[in-house]
């Protein structure tokens, strides 16, 4: 993957040299997540998007091992009892099962979200990949690609969303506000992108300008970027991620 900070860098540098500033398209279609406002993507001059990401089973995405613990929920989160009312079931549901993408990008520099996200007393990862727990939550993840895999009892149809990103947040144990996230601080931005159901790839990205962002609604195949610091990545230049699940 090329630098972001290099790609974020090289876009500033021509829109210097022709004399035009980073602008925000006229045109503003209905928002597809129905949280918040939906604000117009912001358009670089010029401006190169990142290479697209293929999601993998067990794959890396970004720098490992930057929160703590390094895998699994913090204190705060998931540790066996109810969280936002998501049990932790002694086993993973299939009655409503999609799954989204969650990723970080600090001061222009992309940062794995951790393995076993919502997996209480998680059991040995092999490849990458951690699948057994003493319970599971709702909202987890298996790996550090930053595919968020949702598999709940409850009965919904796939194109409805039964968890937000504040779910996922809970469960994990990490703050969020408007100069905070996690153990970093700076400017947070967050990004999305709600994808037609069944599509495999990521559609528009949009910058939140709600005041919640906790309250962004995880759909399936929805792709999620939360940016903090002062160097950030536009919309535009955000990549589109490559699901391999069909929801």
């Amino acid at each position: 993957m090329k630098s972001i900070t290099s790609l974020l860098c090289a876009s500033l540098v021509l829109a210097a040299c022709s004399g035009r500033s980073m602008q925000a398209t006229p045109s503003m279609p209905a928002a597809p997540n129905g949280a918040g406002t939906l604000a117009t993507p912001i358009r670089a001059a010029s401006a190169t998007p990142m290479p697209e990401i293929v999601l993998e089973s067990g794959h890396v995405n970004g720098l490992d091992n930057q929160f703590s613990p390094v895998d699994g929920d913090t204190a705060s989160g998931g540790n066996g009892g109810s969280i936002d009312g998501i049990p932790c079931a002694s086993s993973m549901y299939n009655t409503y099962h999609v799954h989204a993408f969650v990723g970080l990008i600090v001061n222009g520099k992309e940062m794995a979200v951790p393995d076993a996200i919502g997996l209480y007393e998680p059991g040995t990862e092999t490849n990458g990949v951690t699948d057994t727990a003493h319970c599971y939550y709702a909202i987890h993840t298996h790996d550090a690609s930053g595919m968020i895999h949702i598999e709940s009892a409850q009965s919904a149809p796939l194109s409805s969303a039964i968890y937000t990103l504040g779910n996922l947040l809970d469960v994990w144990g990490v703050p969020i506000a408007s100069t905070r996230f996690g153990p970093f601080t700076g400017t947070v931005r967050v990004f999305y992108a709600t994808t037609p159901l069944r599509d495999l790839y990521s559609g528009t990205y949009y910058q939140y300008t709600g005041s919640v962002p906790k309250g962004i609604k995880l759909y399936s195949h929805e792709a999620i970027w939360i940016q903090v610091g002062t160097t950030y990545v536009p919309a535009s230049q955000l990549p589109k991620i490559r699901f391999y699940t069909e929801y």
